[in-house]
């Protein structure tokens, strides 16, 4: 993308760009572009637009000429002819208007507007300037070109059409309305209506013009004044529909297409109008059946068939769907929702490599289009496939970069990555978009405890916790910060809390129990475990604390019978062997066992400070004390700032170890 032009930005008259822009502002005018113009879902755009390429995903009231393609969006806008090679219409777009195929963009007088021949006249003008000073030729000649230039555009301007007849008042009004000069168009029906208030064509020209404006409840009384006039005309009720269903009003769209398809039994674009309705009030199957009628009166029409498709495969007829969707891209293989639907039908019938084909058909011939390179992009996600799933976001970043989902996304793939200040910039930019998403202030969160910063975690957690009070992962996460600044009694708070709302994960256990340690509540810790215990009995973690509780109280008889519990689940669970050890020393018993363990922990973990401990205790106790301060010495070194350590070996040299028991 060569050039943004945000939200916010309003101007008038008319926009020369080069190179691939993308148009998030407002324009009142025309629009002359030599590359691709994108029109952002914020976008809006009040006169013509003649290009390459355009993409539209916002609102554009005026006639589009594309030499190549032009692609209308879901949820985009379009009120206004079209002339382009290509022409590719996403499921949820509103397209009002004629289409013209070309094979190359049209060059007659009749495909060029004022404003073109405006342009032309100034080129001409320049050009003709530049060639008489290079040459030395006449001025003359060039006053000549010149006057002949700006005749022209007068000539064809049809602000100078003059007419006293009802009926070219009408038409003009008409042609100004086609070019989104809806308060010209306006004036001139307003005219036509001083000359006749019984002329249907002049109410359904201001109801347009009102449709134009969003002004529903003004084209309503328009079109319904049209109808009364005239109530055969199936193009007044059409519209009337289609005004009714923008406006929400889904029960008298209905009542309106059906009058229509009494009007005109024929109509196949009334019976898809009334598909559509049905889809929006979830009623498939009254959908389906007008889809098929549209359908039948004209087997081509591949917007029903699309669409048909796609609710077959809602209601799990994926057979069926399969074989109205490959006629539907028999028909128009351009168009990017029926590869789409069929890509997730397929991956619903489990063959993800067909389903793939589709996906990477429609990027491959289409990369401005965002839900192909979202759906690529989250499919990979889920598949692991990060290099794959952030080409493809990044992709969609481009076609809208003020997407908060697509920040959040990249936020998750940076943090597998373990590219932490990449995931905490994305997480913010999603924030700043997007301040309602819980789950980007509990990922920030999470980054910021990882960094130590607590007070900025705990900030963002709250955040979090505001948007989602009862999500156990956001008060676990704040238990877990606590914990760390060892804020032991908020620890407790918010991790009671999560054990409550989330009563069957034993983390949330474990770590609420290391809290009531902190705040030496024992007991508490000891009842805590016991009850995670109760529907985990065979977790090791769960039973070693239990031991490691029960040793903290002095009960090392029945801390060591959690322990050996805790190595019979696992047997190379080193921290429990370690405590075992050492409470063998305590108790004085069974002291080679104990050195046999020792050792073992400490040939997987040789410069773990606190196995050397263990090893330096049992000597202790065997009356070693020469090899007891040479080891703990080595405990020392490994961890100086440990003042228990110290104390350990002041204890070797000062105080004469008990005797052994048995």
């Amino acid at each position: 993308m060569d050039s943004y032009i945000e939200s916010g930005v309003k101007l008038s008259g008319t926009l020369w760009v080069k190179g691939i822009v993308h148009f998030d502002g407002e324009l009142e005018g025309e629009i002359y572009s030599s590359d691709h113009f994108m029109v952002g879902k914020s976008g809006m755009v009040f006169g013509d637009i003649k290009t390459h390429t355009v993409t539209n995903m916002g609102k554009v009231r005026g006639n589009i000429i594309a030499e190549n393609k032009v692609s209308l969006a879901n949820e985009s806008s379009l009120v206004g002819d079209i002339t382009t090679y290509h022409l590719v219409i996403d499921e949820g777009s509103n397209f009002e208007g004629s289409c013209k195929m070309v094979e190359t963009l049209p060059a007659t007088k009749d495909s060029v507007s004022d404003a073109d021949l405006e342009v032309l006249a100034e080129k001409e003008a320049k050009k003709a300037v530049r060639s008489n000073r290079s040459r030395g030729g006449s001025s003359k000649k060039l006053v000549a070109l010149v006057v002949l230039a700006i005749c022209a555009t007068i000539y064809f301007s049809p602000s100078f059409i003059k007419s006293d007849n009802l009926e070219d008042k009408i038409d003009q009004a008409f042609t100004l309305l086609e070019k989104k000069k809806y308060t010209e168009a306006e004036n001139e029906f307003q005219k036509a209506l001083k000359v006749s208030k019984e002329n249907p064509e002049v109410f359904f020209g201001l109801g347009k013009v009102q449709l134009g404006r969003e002004n529903f409840d003004q084209a309503l009384n328009h079109f319904k004044r049209s109808i009364e006039l005239s109530p055969s005309k199936s193009s007044y009720q059409m519209y009337l529909a289609k005004t009714l269903s923008l406006k929400g009003s889904l029960g008298e769209a209905k009542l309106a297409f059906q009058s229509l398809l009494k009007t005109d039994p024929n109509s196949y674009e009334g019976y898809h109008g009334l598909g559509a309705l049905e889809t929006k009030l979830g009623n498939l199957s009254e959908a389906i059946e007008n889809y098929k009628r549209s359908i039948k009166l004209k087997p081509d029409y591949y917007e029903a068939l699309r669409e048909l498709g796609r609710l077959l495969s809602q209601k799990g007829e994926k057979e069926r769907a399969l074989e109205v969707l490959n006629q539907a891209v028999k028909i128009n293989k351009d168009d990017p929702i029926i590869h789409l639907t069929l890509g997730e039908l397929l991956l619903d019938m489990n063959r993800e490599s067909d389903a793939i084909k589709s996906f990477k058909k429609v990027v491959g011939m289409f990369p401005e289009n965002f839900e192909a390179q979202i759906r690529l992009a989250d499919w990979y996600f889920q598949k692991g496939s990060l290099d794959e799933s952030f080409r493809h976001y990044k992709a969609a970043q481009n076609l809208e970069p003020k997407n908060a989902g697509i920040h959040s996304q990249l936020g998750k793939i940076y943090l597998d990555k373990k590219q932490n200040q990449k995931a905490k910039a994305a997480f913010r930019e999603a924030i700043n978009l997007k301040p309602e998403s819980w789950e980007d202030f509990f990922q920030l969160g999470r980054i910021l405890n990882q960094e130590e910063k607590w007070d900025e975690a705990i900030s963002a957690l709250e955040s979090a916790k505001k948007l989602d009070p009862q999500n156990h992962k956001i008060l676990f996460e704040m238990g877990k910060v606590y914990f760390s600044m060892n804020e032991f009694e908020n620890s407790t708070r918010e991790l009671t809390e999560a054990t409550n709302l989330f009563t069957q994960n034993p983390n949330y256990y474990l770590l609420l129990a290391e809290s009531f340690i902190g705040q030496k509540e024992l007991d508490k810790a000891v009842d805590t475990l016991k009850q995670a215990s109760s529907f985990a009995p065979k977790n090791h973690e769960l039973t070693y604390a239990l031991c490691n509780v029960y040793s903290k109280k002095g009960y090392y008889t029945v801390a060591i019978g959690y322990c050996k519990k805790a190595m019979e689940l696992k047997s190379d669970y080193y921290d429990s062997m370690n405590r075992l050890a050492w409470l063998f020393a305590k108790k004085r018993i069974n002291l080679e066992e104990a050195l046999v363990l020792s050792n073992k922990t400490l040939e997987a973990f040789p410069k773990k400070p606190g196995y050397v401990d263990t090893l330096s205790e049992i000597y202790y106790v065997k009356g070693d004390i020469e090899q007891a301060v040479a080891t703990i010495r080595m405990a020392i070194k490994l961890d100086p700032s440990e003042t228990y350590y110290k104390q350990q070996l002041w204890k070797f040299k000062n105080v004469k170890p008990k005797p052994v028991n048995g």
